[in-house]
């Protein structure tokens, strides 16, 4: 195991033409820790594009296969715009690395492959989006997870290059760092909708409105804070029939009650194959 991690990091350092991937007097052993410039080019940009690309293809499997065409909201609108923002973002960033070097000096550095790296995942992102939006899906965990991880990329990456600008007597601002600041910004934005914000759909009625995990973001399914309006409501006043909240399809008599008893059929005949 030992060997076929050494292996791999010889070949990331060698693709970051020997710069050590790992130093820990850098990162662990000083007062202000921070990552190597191999780490934050190669492992750091990669951990969100890994994760959606592996991830994504069984996510949209495991999706209904039941579509419906629905309009885009205000809230999937700024999303895909955000999505295509930081998309279009990392075009440019390939395309200025093209220029400034030939495209086979480009395609041997670790920023052109991690950028080319990223527009894929974007465009994967903006696949998955449009899916669930299709699948009604009103909040997605799988989502939050990757919009956090391409935040943590992109935050700590600017705060070593604003570290290092700090440093410097002149403090020169190139178009690297221009970029990345908007990516942070966008990645924030992006994150913050999906994490704080239900999309909703033309055909919803008066049982949306009403506090439900059905219509909650993953965080508070998570916390089971959606419930918490519900308990203040009750501190207050006595709660009345039309202040109960409707169940969703699959947690409803009609639809447990039938898998348990199948449950409980199976049961009963092993247990009496097994006695005879």
């Amino acid at each position: 195991m030992n060997a076929m991690t050494d292996s791999i990091v010889d070949k990331i350092e060698s693709f970051c033409s020997e710069d050590s991937l790992w130093d820990s007097n850098l990162t662990w052993n000083t007062a202000s820790p921070d990552l190597t410039l191999c780490f934050q080019k190669t492992v750091l940009p990669w951990v969100p594009c890994t994760f959606i690309l592996i991830f994504s293809p069984l996510r949209l499997y495991l999706l209904p296969n039941e579509r419906t065409k629905q309009q885009h909201s205000t809230l999937s609108l700024a999303k895909y715009i955000l999505c295509s923002g930081l998309l279009f973002l990392s075009f440019l960033e390939c395309i200025e690395k093209v220029y400034m070097n030939s495209l086979d000096d480009a395609v041997r550095q670790p920023e052109f492959m991690s950028f080319i790296l990223t527009a894929i995942t974007l465009i994967m992102a903006n696949h998955v989006m449009w899916t669930e939006r299709q699948q009604k899906i009103r909040s997605s965990g799988f989502l939050l997870t990757f919009w956090f991880l391409m935040f943590v990329s992109f935050c700590l990456t600017l705060q070593s290059r604003v570290r290092s600008l700090l440093k410097q007597d002149d403090m020169n601002v190139d178009t690297r760092f221009c970029f990345l600041s908007i990516q942070t910004l966008l990645s924030i934005a992006q994150l913050t909708l999906t994490a704080l914000f239900v999309d909703n759909f033309p055909e919803d009625d008066q049982k949306y409105k009403k506090p439900s995990s059905e219509n909650s973001t993953f965080l508070s399914i998570l916390s089971f804070s959606w419930f918490t309006s519900i308990v203040r409501e009750a501190y207050r006043r006595t709660l009345k029939a039309e202040d109960m909240i409707e169940l969703t399809d699959d947690i409803t008599s009609e639809s447990a009650v039938p898998i348990f008893q199948k449950a409980w059929r199976d049961e009963v005949n092993i247990t009496k194959r097994s006695v005879c």
